[in-house]
Protein backbone atom coordinates (compact mmCIF):
# COMPACT_ATOMS: atom_id res chain seq x y z
CA UNK A 1 0.00 0.00 0.00
CA UNK A 2 1.05 3.59 -0.42
CA UNK A 3 1.58 5.88 2.08
CA UNK A 4 0.81 9.11 1.05
CA UNK A 5 1.24 12.16 2.90
CA UNK A 6 -0.39 15.60 1.44
CA UNK A 7 1.14 18.66 2.65
CA UNK A 8 -0.31 22.06 1.69
CA UNK A 9 -0.27 26.08 2.40
CA UNK A 10 -3.23 26.60 0.18
CA UNK A 11 -6.40 24.20 -0.39
CA UNK A 12 -6.69 24.70 -3.99
CA UNK A 13 -4.42 22.39 -5.62
CA UNK A 14 -4.40 19.92 -2.22
CA UNK A 15 -8.24 19.67 -1.93
CA UNK A 16 -8.66 18.94 -6.22
CA UNK A 17 -5.86 15.82 -5.32
CA UNK A 18 -7.83 14.44 -2.04
CA UNK A 19 -10.77 14.65 -3.92
CA UNK A 20 -8.87 12.65 -7.23
CA UNK A 21 -7.05 10.49 -4.79
CA UNK A 22 -10.37 9.21 -2.86
CA UNK A 23 -11.92 8.74 -6.12
CA UNK A 24 -9.16 6.10 -6.61
CA UNK A 25 -9.34 4.35 -3.77
CA UNK A 26 -6.01 6.50 -2.36
CA UNK A 27 -5.03 6.52 0.80
CA UNK A 28 -3.77 9.93 2.34
CA UNK A 29 -2.67 9.14 6.07
CA UNK A 30 -1.29 12.82 6.98
CA UNK A 31 -2.43 16.02 5.55
CA UNK A 32 -0.47 19.09 6.95
CA UNK A 33 -1.03 22.52 6.74
CA UNK A 34 1.01 25.36 6.97
CA UNK A 35 1.15 29.04 6.41
CA UNK A 36 2.40 31.43 3.50
CA UNK A 37 5.57 32.65 4.08
CA UNK A 38 5.98 30.28 7.39
CA UNK A 39 9.55 30.31 8.28
CA UNK A 40 9.72 27.09 11.47
CA UNK A 41 8.87 23.71 9.94
CA UNK A 42 9.82 21.84 12.98
CA UNK A 43 6.36 20.59 14.08
CA UNK A 44 4.89 20.02 10.24
CA UNK A 45 8.21 18.00 9.52
CA UNK A 46 8.34 16.15 12.59
CA UNK A 47 4.48 14.81 11.83
CA UNK A 48 5.88 14.39 8.15
CA UNK A 49 8.66 12.00 9.91
CA UNK A 50 6.52 10.31 12.29
CA UNK A 51 4.09 9.59 9.22
CA UNK A 52 6.78 6.98 7.62
CA UNK A 53 5.44 8.08 4.07
CA UNK A 54 7.82 7.36 1.40
CA UNK A 55 5.36 9.57 -1.05
CA UNK A 56 4.70 12.89 -0.70
CA UNK A 57 2.17 15.65 -2.59
CA UNK A 58 3.42 18.63 -1.58
CA UNK A 59 1.43 22.30 -2.99
CA UNK A 60 2.67 25.47 -1.73
CA UNK A 61 4.43 28.24 -3.67
CA UNK A 62 7.73 27.63 -4.70
CA UNK A 63 9.56 29.51 -1.29
CA UNK A 64 7.30 27.34 1.27
CA UNK A 65 8.53 24.34 -0.77
CA UNK A 66 12.27 25.21 -1.06
CA UNK A 67 12.05 26.07 2.62
CA UNK A 68 9.84 22.96 3.96
CA UNK A 69 12.10 20.50 1.61
CA UNK A 70 15.09 21.59 3.11
CA UNK A 71 14.12 21.27 6.69
CA UNK A 72 12.64 17.99 6.13
CA UNK A 73 15.70 16.88 4.02
CA UNK A 74 17.94 18.19 7.08
CA UNK A 75 15.83 15.69 9.56
CA UNK A 76 16.06 12.86 7.61
CA UNK A 77 12.78 13.23 5.04
CA UNK A 78 13.86 13.23 1.58
CA UNK A 79 16.47 11.64 -0.55
CA UNK A 80 16.62 8.46 -2.11
CA UNK A 81 14.04 6.39 -1.35
CA UNK A 82 11.26 9.40 -1.17
CA UNK A 83 9.03 10.83 -4.17
CA UNK A 84 7.61 13.94 -3.82
CA UNK A 85 4.72 15.11 -6.16
CA UNK A 86 3.83 18.87 -6.16
CA UNK A 87 3.63 22.09 -8.50
CA UNK A 88 6.16 23.13 -11.34
CA UNK A 89 7.11 26.28 -9.91
CA UNK A 90 9.74 24.76 -7.77
CA UNK A 91 11.53 23.21 -10.59
CA UNK A 92 11.56 26.36 -12.96
CA UNK A 93 14.62 28.23 -12.88
CA UNK A 94 13.71 31.03 -12.52
CA UNK A 95 12.06 30.34 -9.22
CA UNK A 96 15.96 29.84 -7.87
CA UNK A 97 17.40 33.29 -9.17
CA UNK A 98 15.76 34.21 -5.73
CA UNK A 99 16.89 32.76 -2.70
CA UNK A 100 14.51 29.81 -2.08
CA UNK A 101 14.65 27.71 0.91
CA UNK A 102 18.12 29.27 1.73
CA UNK A 103 19.84 27.44 -1.47
CA UNK A 104 20.43 30.08 -3.72
CA UNK A 105 24.13 30.17 -3.52
CA UNK A 106 24.80 26.33 -2.83
CA UNK A 107 23.37 24.03 -5.97
CA UNK A 108 24.83 20.78 -4.62
CA UNK A 109 22.32 21.06 -1.81
CA UNK A 110 19.54 22.16 -3.72
CA UNK A 111 20.52 19.14 -6.09
CA UNK A 112 19.95 16.71 -3.16
CA UNK A 113 17.29 19.00 -1.60
CA UNK A 114 15.38 18.48 -4.68
CA UNK A 115 16.09 14.84 -6.09
CA UNK A 116 12.92 12.92 -6.07
CA UNK A 117 10.73 15.89 -6.81
CA UNK A 118 8.39 15.39 -9.73
CA UNK A 119 6.83 18.93 -10.84
CA UNK A 120 3.04 18.78 -12.18
CA UNK A 121 1.07 21.30 -13.74
CA UNK A 122 -2.93 20.29 -12.61
CA UNK A 123 -5.63 19.91 -15.41
CA UNK A 124 -9.21 20.78 -14.83
CA UNK A 125 -10.43 19.17 -17.91
CA UNK A 126 -9.77 22.02 -20.11
CA UNK A 127 -6.52 22.10 -23.01
CA UNK A 128 -5.38 24.51 -25.40
CA UNK A 129 -7.04 24.74 -28.99
CA UNK A 130 -3.81 22.71 -30.14
CA UNK A 131 -3.87 19.67 -27.19
CA UNK A 132 -7.63 18.76 -28.54
CA UNK A 133 -7.50 19.10 -31.77
CA UNK A 134 -4.09 16.64 -30.78
CA UNK A 135 -6.71 14.38 -28.66
CA UNK A 136 -9.04 14.79 -31.72
CA UNK A 137 -6.46 13.29 -34.04
CA UNK A 138 -5.01 10.77 -32.00
CA UNK A 139 -8.88 9.63 -30.84
CA UNK A 140 -9.25 9.44 -34.78
CA UNK A 141 -6.35 7.20 -35.15
CA UNK A 142 -8.09 4.44 -32.42
CA UNK A 143 -6.21 6.12 -29.33
CA UNK A 144 -2.66 4.29 -30.83
CA UNK A 145 -0.50 7.83 -31.42
CA UNK A 146 0.06 7.24 -35.16
CA UNK A 147 2.52 5.65 -37.50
Amino acid sequence: MLRFVVCADGIGGAEAFRHSAFACGIQIIVSITFFDDQRDFTSEVNELERSDARVIVLFAQAGDVGLFMRTAFEAGVGGPGFLWFGGNAPTNSDTWLSDVGGMKDNPTLRLDVMKGYLGMTPSRGVGSAAYLQYLARLSALGGRGGA
